[in-house]
């Protein structure tokens, strides 16, 4: 869910060329494949955009792009998955929406389909350990936890250096 530059489907669609070549990547992304290309910070940083680079490593076959917000598409109408990447923009409300509330989503993490969302990290300004805390204040138990487990540089004069990614585990 959300796909920007496309450095995730593309490093998950090289892996997945080499280890399941009938697997499949579903994307997901409020914005059209149009406005993808035009990303102002990729053409800033050399990016070619997720088409283009999964046309040139012969990988377009493995994915699939549905433009849409994810609640409205994959949310509403989910289907089994071994693994779920939320890099959409969404808060801990979001999360909890997309994999607790959905009965199907949380019973194929609750078989072992894993998820990972992007943030996490200290500095990442919607997912982090504060409001992580604010957000468990409505709950006796929290329904889920995380572990941050990569961090992008710590560079304060860019945006992507409080990129990171974490792995979501339900209580």
């Amino acid at each position: 869910m959300g796909v920007g530059g496309g450095g995730y489907t593309i490093a998950m669609s090289t892996g997945l060329k080499e280890l399941n070549q009938g697997g499949k990547i579903y994307s997901y992304d409020i914005q059209s494949l149009l406005q993808l290309k035009q990303i102002h910070w990729m053409h800033q940083t050399g990016l070619r955009g997720v088409v283009m680079e999964l046309d040139e490593k012969e990988l377009s076959d493995m994915w699939t792009f549905t433009e849409g917000d994810c609640h409205e598409t994959f949310v509403k109408n989910p289907f089994p998955f071994d693994l779920l990447l939320i890099d959409a923009a969404q808060d801990w409300d979001g999360i909890y929406k997309i994999v607790i509330e959905n009965d199907f989503i949380n019973n194929q993490i609750k078989s072992g389909a894993k998820v990972i969302i992007e943030g996490g990290a200290k500095r990442h300004p919607v997912i982090n350990e504060k409001t992580f805390k604010d957000f468990n204040k409505q709950f006796n138990k929290p329904p889920f936890n995380y572990e941050c487990v990569a961090v992008g540089q710590n560079n304060p004069a860019h945006w992507h250096d409080m990129s990171s990614i974490s792995i979501l585990k339900l209580n």
